[in-house]
């Protein structure tokens, strides 16, 4: 009955897939063509590491899959400090008309200034949680992260300039490469080492290319001197995307796990996976939402409906495909249908945090915006360690759904309190 229900409800998805890319393609309006290529580009992002993480699976087992997932979730933390939200800067800066170069090379320097950093901190993680070949991998994905996020930046200015379909047929390069490394890899009897050097090569080749094609199309005039100033420190903390706030908390109550309860980690990676992938997809359009608001072109009511609706229906999605996982990964996962069902309740919340966080950045209040996220992160973390160290796994899996709810409340409040605010005073 699931694998029927799946079926039915892929079949729904994919006609509507269509629509809206005809729709996208033909319609002149900015947000709606842009909004459906980076959704694309975030399915066709989701999918390549699902099928990486089943690849994993199928192939090196549960315990080597539990690595895998500390491996990623640790490297994935650090993601926010070397980004600091300088890509958001890019695309908003960009959408305002601001010089390209000089944008560009102030996140570039910063990036390159601090990647040493971020680099020691995250092998240090490995070093203290993990065991030695654990280690090798972290550095590996640590480094493949570094030259993602550097080529990220070249990809959002496509973003800001409303020609996000450069950036997915990137993202599609990058995820064929990486998959068709992971197979020959494995095939080859590679174990995790191999499995973290096929994201470090193909994560290099999409920032090389990324670079390629910017300086082709636009050919800005980047001079980067290393370091950076407060006033780029601070700007950056205040433009992070709210998906480095949430992901983030997905991540860390997953490394409570995987710490306080390592026999539970590997089913339980799938189930934060899942709902990772599904909430990148539900937001996919934000960065369009970004853009677009910047210029006064949305209309709050209406995209707030929408994507309450859009989360719900994908929440009930995944309840009803959860069974496909023993299908996917195997019998020895069978334990992860449930973990996949409890932490689908975060999607709804995290859309609704996600979407009024990418307004207030929008309408210039992202010191408030920032303020609440970081809270979120904070206070979800904690009750995260305190639901594992006393209940167990399955409790700690509504840790981020009771932490984002809350969080959403007060954004939305603020939102419309700031807004009507400021047009008062205007």
């Amino acid at each position: 009955v699931a694998g029927e229900t799946a079926r039915t409800s892929i079949c729904v998805l994919t006609e509507q897939a269509i629509s809206l890319l005809l729709f996208g393609i033909r319609n002149p309006m900015n947000l709606h063509r842009n909004a459906i290529y980076l959704t694309i580009e975030k399915a066709v992002h989701v999918l390549g590491g699902l099928l990486g993480m089943v690849m994993v699976a199928r192939s090196l087992g549960g315990d080597t899959l539990a690595d895998y997932g500390f491996a990623i979730s640790l490297t994935a933390f650090f993601i926010p400090f070397l980004d600091l939200g300088m890509n958001n800067r890019i695309i908003k800066s960009v959408a305002g008309g601001a010089d390209l170069a000089t944008t560009l090379n102030v996140v570039i320097a910063y990036k390159m200034t601090l990647a040493p950093v971020v680099f020691g901190a995250m092998f240090l993680g490995g070093v203290v949680w993990g065991e030695s070949h654990v280690s090798v991998a972290v550095a590996l994905i640590g480094l493949s992260t570094i030259a993602m996020s550097m080529g990220d930046s070249a990809s959002s200015v496509f973003k800001g300039l409303h020609r996000s379909h450069i950036s997915c047929w990137m993202i599609t390069g990058l995820t064929v490469l990486l998959l068709g490394s992971l197979a020959f890899s494995l095939h080859a009897g590679g174990g995790l080492a191999a499995v973290a050097w096929c994201y470090a090569g193909s994560r290099l080749v999409y920032c090389v290319i990324a670079y390629a094609i910017l300086a082709r199309q636009y050919r800005p005039s980047l001079r980067v001197r290393l370091g950076f100033s407060r006033q780029t420190v601070r700007e950056g903390l205040l433009h992070l995307p709210g998906v480095y706030f949430l992901g983030s908390l997905l991540y860390l109550t997953y490394l409570s796990t995987y710490v306080l309860a390592p026999a539970e980690a590997g089913v339980f990676y799938v189930g934060y996976r899942a709902a990772a992938a599904l909430y990148i997809l539900v937001s996919a359009g934000f960065e369009a939402v970004l853009a677009s608001a910047v210029r006064g072109e949305t209309s709050r009511g209406v995209l707030g409906f929408g994507f309450v609706i859009y989360s719900l229906v994908s929440l009930l999605i995944l309840f009803l495909v959860a069974p496909l996982a023993t299908v996917i990964f195997g019998d020895e996962y069978a334990g992860s249908v449930r973990p996949i069902r409890l932490l689908a309740s975060c999607v709804p919340s995290f859309a609704l945090c996600g979407l009024a966080y990418t307004l207030l950045l929008a309408s210039r209040n992202e010191g408030f915006a920032t303020a609440v996220m970081t809270a979120l992160l904070a206070g979800g973390f904690g009750l995260a360690v305190g639901f594992e160290s006393l209940y167990g796994a399955e409790t700690t899996a509504f840790a981020p759904a009771i932490a984002s709810t809350v969080a959403m409340l007060v954004l939305w409040v603020g939102l419309s309190r700031r807004t009507s605010r400021d047009t008062t005073l205007a």
